[in-house]
């Protein structure tokens, strides 16, 4: 059961008071690195209640979205907003990889771009992809750039993480999702050779944002669930090329966090990939401790813009009191909604700053 001191009174093992001695990146790293920490993390996932933050900007989604000032400018504005620990880039739109590979899409001004054009209509069209078009996408120089500017003005005392498709993920963003799904099946050479060349276009992107400053890189895994593909092809297919992106990674020397959102995820298959953490929606957080890594969730996202106050009292709470008492980091299993209220969010402050635990 978690324990974290808000109260003055707490004192840490050199006799020191705990109550806000960490700057947020200090804190956001040593749960990462499952040490003590001075109050659990508050971890920010996208662009959460984002329409509050582009209304004081007096801005829309269009123009912030598409220039690496406006994404870095909107999350260091939403920081000091929601009082959360880290930033990140890109946001929601998990589209920047896929759109540098040929996917055509489609800008929206007041929310997050959709596929307009796939790339291709077939594994079997891999030779169609080049992972060298990541070097030379506009979107990855907006992204990278993006990461460059929240680590220099805030970089000294705030985690800058930055996300990346993990390969599968990817796959899903370059053709029909129903079409991968049995091609996965059907055409198991095409999907390798697919794949090979996603995990370098994902190892690429990567560096790049790493090379940017990045202290971190949140890996999007939700391909690695049964909502798509039985156990089998996740650890035959799936899990080889994320593993090569995951390991990839923490040879750069920064922190990996995969992320799985998916309603039924292969849980044992996450911990198999070793990474610093696991951001996730569906399960039992005290169950999930066997993991014996950081985990980071699992509030309901949708309380914050269906629920009443005291439904959002409930969720928060009940996250706290299952979570463990090193390597946690309070979040969503998923994006908050755009539309989110800053009084809402506010409400959710209010009980994480004051629980004392029990």
């Amino acid at each position: 059961m978690l324990i974290y001191a808000y109260q003055t009174n707490v004192m840490c093992s050199q006799g020191k008071n705990m109550k806000e001695q960490m700057t947020s990146k200090e804190r956001f790293t040593a749960a990462l690195e499952m040490k003590e920490v001075d109050r659990v993390p508050y971890g920010y996932l996208w662009f959460g209640a984002g329409n509050v933050i582009l209304k004081k900007m007096n801005t829309t989604m269009g123009k912030a979205y598409y220039s690496a000032e406006g994404i870095a400018e909107a999350q260091i504005l939403a920081q000091k907003t929601y009082h959360h620990d880290n930033v990140m880039s890109p946001w929601g739109c998990i589209l920047v990889e896929a759109e540098a590979l040929g996917t055509k899409i489609k800008i929206k001004e007041n929310d997050y771009a959709t596929v307009e054009e796939f790339a291709i209509k077939s594994v079997n069209e891999h030779d169609k992809i080049d992972p060298e078009d990541i070097l030379s996408s506009p979107r990855v120089k907006t992204i990278a750039e993006s990461i460059r500017i929240m680590n220099e003005k805030i970089g000294e005392t705030v985690f800058v993480g930055a996300m990346v498709q993990s390969p599968m993920l990817l796959a899903s963003q370059l053709m029909e999702v129903s079409d991968l799904c049995v091609e996965v099946m059907m055409e198991p050479d095409g999907t390798r050779s697919l794949l090979e060349k996603l995990t370098k276009a994902s190892i690429m992107f990567a560096d790049i944002l790493i090379d940017s400053g990045a202290h971190g890189i949140f890996v999007e895994n939700g391909a690695n669930a049964g909502d798509l593909f039985g156990p089998d092809i996740s650890e035959e297919l799936i899990f080889g090329a994320t593993k090569q992106l995951v390991e990839h990674i923490k040879s750069r020397g920064v922190y990996v966090i995969s992320q799985n959102y998916a309603e039924y995820p292969f849980i044992d298959l996450e911990f198999k990939l070793k990474p610093d953490a696991l951001s996730f929606a569906k399960g039992d957080l005290t169950e999930m401790q066997k993991g014996n890594i950081c985990l980071i969730g699992n509030m309901d996202q949708n309380v914050f813009i269906q629920g009443s106050r005291d439904e959002i009292e409930k969720e928060v709470k009940r996250c706290m009191e299952q979570a463990p008492e090193k390597g946690f980091i309070l979040s969503t299993g998923g994006e908050i909604s755009l539309e989110t209220s800053e009084e809402n969010m506010e409400h959710m402050w209010d009980i994480v700053s004051s629980y004392t635990g029990k």
